[in-house]
């Protein structure tokens, strides 16, 4: 038992994950169920090539099965990785409050392999499906945490897909911005779409955005910039009368 528990701290600390994320590690190596875990956790597990299809990848594996030949994973910053995330400890907060509205169920491995096809990064995929469910489907068991924190119903045509050259942008957003920054950008840009006359969204569709992110991504900067983010870190509601619900 103790050997157990050390094992598990000791992952924790080489991979600087929390205790969660790796008993999860440690219990899907062990086939168990049962493990409470979030969707933020499992995407960072997923982020850091962990965990990919339901299943631990062959890095994990070696890692935890303690293999001589291989070293734990050194954690790379940023400017280091370009395949890595540019985050600020406010930003990367944004991104797990994001996730657990629009991606709270965890993400679909079939939908990350779909991605999978579009880009040679993995690691961004994670932060493309979360972009991507930010954008409304007519499909309707698809559309639940869309409408939910929106609290409008959507009857227009579909606007959450992907296309070769949305992934390209996206691609180079992710070298060049702060994703977290660029998906708060995306949020405030869907939520100015509200109408308060019809009590509907209108929201252009993904190319149309990506033509116009620059000025969505400067209002989430600015708004970093004079501290005002903090509605989008604390964790609360405003219901405005037309329950136009919701800012993160």
């Amino acid at each position: 038992m103790k050997e157990s528990i050390e094992r598990i701290i000791s992952l924790k600390k080489s991979l600087k994950i929390n205790s969660t994320e790796s008993l999860f590690l440690f219990a899907t190596n062990e086939n168990i169920d049962g493990i409470d875990i979030s969707a933020d956790e499992v995407l960072n597990l997923v982020s850091r090539g962990l965990f990919k299809s339901g299943k631990l990848t062959e890095e994990a594996l070696l890692i935890i099965n303690n293999d001589d030949k291989v070293k734990p994973l050194e954690v790379v910053g940023p400017t280091n990785n370009p395949q890595l995330p540019k985050l600020n400890p406010t930003s990367a907060a944004i991104v797990k409050r994001l996730a657990t509205h629009f991606i709270a169920k965890g993400i679909p491995m079939k939908e990350i392999d779909k991605l999978n096809s579009y880009s040679s990064n993995k690691l961004s995929l994670p932060f493309m499906y979360l972009f991507l469910e930010m954008f409304p489907t007519k499909d309707k068991s698809k559309n639940k945490a869309w409408e939910k924190h929106f609290g409008s119903e959507w009857d227009n045509v579909t606007l959450r897909r992907i296309t070769n050259g949305t992934a390209r942008k996206f691609a180079s957003i992710w070298k060049t911005k702060d994703i977290g920054l660029f998906l708060l950008g995306t949020y405030i840009f869907i939520k100015s779409s509200f109408n308060e006359k019809s009590g509907k969204y209108f929201v252009k569709n993904i190319e149309n955005y990506l033509a116009e992110y620059q000025h969505w991504y400067e209002e989430a900067s600015d708004m970093l910039e004079k501290g005002e983010l903090e509605q989008f870190t604390k964790q609360y509601k405003v219901k405005s009368e037309n329950n136009n619900t919701t800012v993160l």
